[in-house]
């Protein structure tokens, strides 16, 4: 890795969502459960996919962040290679 590149944001976020998908999965996959076990399942996967999508935008906000910190500026209108094909004529 190039010293001038940060290494890149953990990706914390699919975890909450793989844990979610076993916790919604449990209850179909085990018989007879009492009815308390099965609304609880559903609303630990709900809170887990809540905190998931937080967790995501977090991510997503850090990646977005360390590119444009990585990008030059050049947002003051001067770009420094012309856009588009360019004649000598």
């Amino acid at each position: 890795m190039k010293p001038e590149q940060e290494a890149a944001p953990q990706q914390v976020a699919v975890w909450y969502f793989v844990a979610a998908t076993f916790i919604f999965a449990g209850p179909a996959l085990i018989a007879d459960l009492p009815v308390w076990v099965r609304i609880a399942s559903l609303v630990v996967g709900l809170v887990l996919v809540v905190f998931g999508g937080r967790q995501l935008g977090r991510e997503t906000a850090a990646r977005r962040r360390s590119r444009d910190a990585a990008r030059p500026d050049t947002q003051d209108g001067s770009a420094s290679e012309p856009i588009g094909p360019t004649s000598d004529r």
